[in-house]
């Protein structure tokens, strides 16, 4: 877990998300070009319109209709979340995230809109799904990576006092560990 700057949150990683599929409901195709790179998506398209989604993820689809599996998680109702994008345009920050909520009639009940330095959200309590779209803002190229969502999580003063004490106990030691068995701390008793 990482620690959030200045107060007492930390944030605990749910999912990392890469580029795996072009679908065309979920990818602005229109005039793009598409590089697919191992580790990055890099789309370039002069005529980007702004405020159109580059690229929309989904945590409900249609498998039978459209072939494609949900790529987000399920979040906690009133659970703060938090998002970190693995992204860069030409220009330099010329995008923004929406994050839209939907009842389970799949009618919209809240959108958050995400600048590139304040990318946090709550999820509400009568959301059934959502998706997260990356928008253009001006930006004619851009390079994705990854979207990986956190759960924040707050600490206590304890936790924040306490370091956190973890051990074997020896008579339990896989035989994987016995290389390292030295460097181990372990308990004699049970």
């Amino acid at each position: 877990m990482n620690a959030l700057k200045g107060n007492n949150m930390q944030k605990e990683l749910l999912v990392t998300i890469d580029w795996k599929d072009v679908v065309k409901q979920n990818t602005y195709l229109y005039g793009t070009t598409m590089t697919l790179l191992s580790d990055a998506v890099i789309m370039s398209n002069p005529l980007f319109v702004s405020g159109k989604a580059v690229k929309i993820f989904r945590s409900k689809t249609n498998y039978q209709a459209n072939r494609v599996s949900p790529e987000l998680p399920i979040l906690m109702h009133d659970q703060d979340y938090f998002l970190e994008l693995n992204l860069a345009t030409v220009p330099a920050e010329r995008y923004f995230i929406q994050v839209e909520f939907f009842n389970r009639q799949e009618e919209s009940i809240g959108i958050v809109v995400l600048r590139p330095n304040n990318q946090s959200f709550k999820y509400p309590k009568l959301a059934y799904s959502y998706t997260i779209s990356i928008m253009t803002a001006g930006c004619h190229e851009l390079t994705f990576s990854s979207l990986s969502i956190y759960r924040k999580k707050e600490i206590t003063v304890d936790e924040l006092e306490q370091p956190v004490i973890r051990f074997y106990y020896l008579e339990d030691l896989p035989e994987e560990l016995e290389l390292v068995k030295p460097l181990i701390k372990t308990s004699h008793t049970q």
